[in-house]
């Protein structure tokens, strides 16, 4: 891919997505090669420090790019969040107003 066509994320709104499914991919990797190699040599546990760690951390920091960005993908697959050039610009209602309303939270009727 052409480095003109690499265009920044970092001003999109993907939330906790791309941390959420980069620990669920990384843990779910890391694990299952943890089992297997404590299964199949049986290593001391500095071992499996010495490998684990520094692995997990760097599966995590290439990762978290990507799954952002293909987020963000799919969010402009699906005009959402800022994509759709038709919609309305998004509101969102400040802390004081919604404590200067009629409500009363912590009681029932």
């Amino acid at each position: 891919m052409p480095r003109l066509a690499a265009r920044p994320c970092t001003h999109h709104r993907a939330d906790d997505a791309p941390p959420y499914f980069t620990i669920v991919i990384v843990g779910h990797v890391v694990v299952g090669l943890l089992l297997v190699v404590e299964l199949a040599y049986r290593p001391p546990l500095w071992v499996h420090a010495a490998m684990w760690l520094p692995l997990t951390v760097l599966l995590a920091l290439l990762l978290l790019p990507v799954i952002k960005g293909a987020l963000v993908g799919l969010q402009w697959a699906l005009l959402m969040h800022g994509f759709d050039p038709n919609a309305e610009e998004e509101k969102i209602e400040s802390y004081d107003a919604f404590v200067g309303k009629d409500r009363d939270l912590t009681t029932r009727s």
